[in-house]
């Protein structure tokens, strides 16, 4: 299939990846003084442009993933209808590789991923579900959001050990309908119910990620060689082993996490992902294992590289949002989508010997500003350190830069004015110019739903923290 040059304002740099319903292509998108940002830009497959059903689905799946603005979850940025070219999506780029490249890679070098590294990214993923499930609607009434397809392929991992949540394509919520007896997701990471086709709730992905942890504790599937209808009966039954029959050396308060989110009944489960989460957390405080995204970002540095991608340079397929990918022949597709900050050289960058003469002014009337200012970086940093505090920062701020992405603003961050001593990024405050970028005439709104989601995104990321940021 041909790759397009351009898809309306996105430049394409390759394809990335296809599913039954749609395709995803690696892009840049160019910005003031000529800037660009790497994104990835998803479109329904041309057969299927004209089918009112994979387009209605398409536009649930953007109308529920701009809704949801958290640290672990990959954020979409917009949704629009370009005519002839299409309906596109386009979301956050995370280079680095999906879980399921890392598991391939330690099943290549036989080794596994370091236990309580496992918990790690079981934990995060935990939190980034906790959001979506918690999210309500404008006017409070909740969304109950469930992922319904929970699987390695979706799970994001950046090269500096950032863990996101990918692909709410099959997602259901109450703003939309759920088609009874229609099985949806992958087979081998569907909990018992979800295999028979019934209603499911949030339970059903805490069912899912415990799939997904027993699977990095033993280093094999959970049922085995077991596929097609084999498989569908053995889900259906919720029959399941610990990892320890599998594989030595599993800590028991991780097994325990384990079986408990893969209890038969949803009753018997975690009730919430959260409590899944804490439980993780706990376990690790009891063993005084200290383990972080530098401890993940190791781990990846061992075991697969550090692959990076740039504008025109072919790379590894890195993939967006898809649900139906599959793995392709010899290597597996990276899904993706994270922040790649605007870049003022290489491809696509100014041309420092650019007459400054041809340089045209463009006037905007219509503007508003945006401004924060964090508070509580520093007690943050006496409960639970100064490098975690740091890098739980660091993640809050590249979340909160793509949120200011999608509004088509950016912020630029100062020390708070007066302060002669502290962290900058712990204490820092920003401030964002909206509609010099585009849509002028909508800055006021636009600038309004960034600030009502920058709330709600610090409080989705501390929604853990010993104290309040």
């Amino acid at each position: 299939m041909d790759t397009p040059a351009r898809l309306a304002d996105f430049e394409i740099i390759r394809r990335l990846g296809a599913g039954g319903m749609a395709e995803v292509f690696l892009a840049k998108r160019r910005g003031a003084e000529g800037t660009f940002k790497l994104l990835v830009v998803k479109r329904i497959l041309p057969q299927h442009v004209e089918s009112p059903r994979f387009r209605t689905m398409f536009a649930e799946e953007a109308q529920l993933a701009t809704r949801l603005n958290h640290p672990n979850i990959v954020q979409v940025y917009d949704f629009q209808d370009y005519g002839d070219e299409g309906q596109l999506l386009s979301m956050e780029y995370v280079e680095g590789p999906d879980l399921r490249k890392l598991q391939r890679a330690c099943k290549a070098q036989q080794t596994r991923i370091p236990p309580y590294v496992a918990a790690f990214i079981i934990g995060e993923v935990a939190k980034g579900l906790h959001y979506a499930h918690a999210r309500k609607d404008e006017r409070g009434a909740p969304l109950e959001i469930v992922h319904r397809d929970v699987s390695p392929q979706n799970i994001l991992l950046s090269f500096e050990g950032a863990v996101k949540v990918a692909d709410f394509g099959i997602a259901t919520a109450n703003v939309f309908r759920e088609e009874p007896g229609v099985l949806m997701g992958k087979t081998s990471y569907m909990s018992p119910e979800q295999a028979r086709a019934e209603r499911v709730d949030r339970r059903t992905d805490i069912y899912s990620l415990g799939v997904v942890f027993h699977e990095l504790l033993t280093g094999r599937p959970l049922h085995g060689a077991a596929e097609g209808q084999e498989l569908l009966d053995v889900v259906r039954s919720g029959h399941v082993e610990p990892p320890s029959t599998f594989a030595r050396g599993v800590p028991s308060e991780l097994e325990s996490i384990v079986m408990r989110a893969l209890s038969r009944e949803p009753a018997d489960r975690f009730q919430t992902a959260r409590d899944m989460a804490g439980a993780i957390t706990r376990a690790l405080f009891a063993k005084q294992e200290v383990v972080d995204s530098h401890s993940l970002e190791s781990v990846i540095e061992q075991l697969v590289g550090r692959e990076h991608t740039s504008p025109g340079v072919e790379a590894p397929a890195t993939a967006g949002s898809v649900s139906e990918l599959p793995p392709a022949s010899g290597s597996s597709l990276e899904q993706g989508s994270r922040l790649h900050a605007d870049a003022p050289t290489g491809p696509g960058g100014p041309d420092p010997k650019r007459d400054l003469k041809n340089r045209v002014g463009r006037e905007v009337r219509h503007v508003a500003i945006v401004t924060l200012r964090l508070h509580g970086g520093e007690d943050l940093a006496k409960a639970i350190g100064v490098m975690q505090a740091r890098r739980f920062a660091e993640q809050l701020r590249s979340t909160l830069d793509e949120m200011a992405f999608k509004r088509g603003a950016r912020w630029s961050w100062s020390a708070q004015s007066g302060q002669q001593e502290g962290d900058p990024l712990l204490t820092g405050s920003a401030r964002a110019v909206v509609g010099l970028m585009a849509n002028p005439a909508r800055a006021a709104a636009d600038a309004a739903w960034l600030a009502v989601d920058l709330h709600e995104a610090i409080e989705g990321a501390c929604d853990d923290l010993p104290v309040p940021v």
